[in-house]
């Protein structure tokens, strides 16, 4: 093979698993995004308010989910968990809780589960979150129903605009379906509303859940390098087949935008109630973007 054609094969395989990549796993990238922005301005808003002790409120609960996801995942993808710690915390450090595990360096399997496991907060968060709907408000099916049509949209389409559209079109409907007469009657629905802002408090991966995404992205890069070169190689492009997953993915970019939605909801609410607690008792407002 000239040097020519294998530098143009080699070419194609990078821009084809860029493309993969970004249709497949940006989702994770983006809702991760947001939602660790939220989570912590809505610790900085308590922080500034009533102390470091108002985040317990919340964390009792989100945190050993979100050590929890970590752990299942460090199972699933063959880590050795050497501690788990689920509710944990310490003032000092900042930390809630955490999983302790190593894992075969040489092993692609565990390189890729790196990936998941510092996004799992994120995937069982919102799967809880859902579980909790499902079972506490009244309408549920019918809310979910209407999120994973809207959210079929968000997959499929690579227009940031009308992915922007789908994402505020599905946070509105969302809340009108879940704020009605009948449900705010219901104390399961007030007990599921309690639930979710625990979740959604502490379902962002952290700073070092990222440093494990980005390693296991890396293993899965060098994966789809190697199978688009193959492909390419045997004159087929396969970008078309892998991006198709997306139709399927419906459901996650689902449970994505209600957790962001449940998200911002929980800071927009907190940080209004803490800005009037330090207004009066401290004479401020809140910034919620620098401690």
């Amino acid at each position: 093979m000239r040097f020519e054609k294998l530098m143009a094969l080699l070419l194609e395989a990078f821009t084809s698993t860029f493309s993969q990549l970004a249709g497949i796993l940006g989702i994770f990238f983006i809702f991760g995004s947001i939602l660790y922005l939220l989570e912590r301005m809505t610790t900085i808003s308590f922080i500034k308010s009533i102390g470091w002790r108002g985040i317990l409120f919340t964390a009792w609960l989100g945190t050993p989910i979100h050590e929890f996801g970590h752990a299942l995942f460090c199972y699933l993808f063959g880590h050795k968990v050497t501690e788990i710690q689920f509710y944990k915390p310490d003032k000092y450090t900042g930390i809630l809780g955490y999983v302790s595990h190593v894992y075969n360096k040489n092993n692609i399997i565990h390189q890729i589960g790196n990936f998941f496991i510092g996004a799992a907060p994120l995937i069982i968060g919102s799967i809880v979150m859902y579980l909790a709907l499902y079972l506490l408000v009244p309408n549920a099916e019918r809310v979910i129903g209407e999120a994973i049509r809207r959210s079929h949209h968000f997959s499929v389409t690579k227009n940031v605009l009308t992915q922007f559209e789908v994402f505020f079109s599905t946070g509105i409907e969302t809340l009108r379906l879940l704020f009605t007469r009948a449900n705010l009657d219901r104390w399961q629905f007030w007990l599921f509303i309690y639930i979710s802002l625990c979740i959604a408090s502490h379902i962002a991966p952290s700073p070092a859940d990222m440093k494990r995404v980005w390693a296991g992205l890396l293993a899965i890069i060098g994966v789809m390098l190697v199978i688009n070169f193959v492909a390419l190689l045997s004159g087929v492009n396969i970008t078309n087949t892998v991006l198709s997953i997306n139709y399927y993915l419906g459901i996650g970019v689902a449970l994505f935008i209600f957790a962001t939605i449940i998200s911002f909801a929980n800071f927009l609410a907190w940080y209004l109630l803490l800005s009037i607690y330090a207004r009066l008792f401290r004479g401020t407002w809140i910034n919620p973007f620098t401690i």
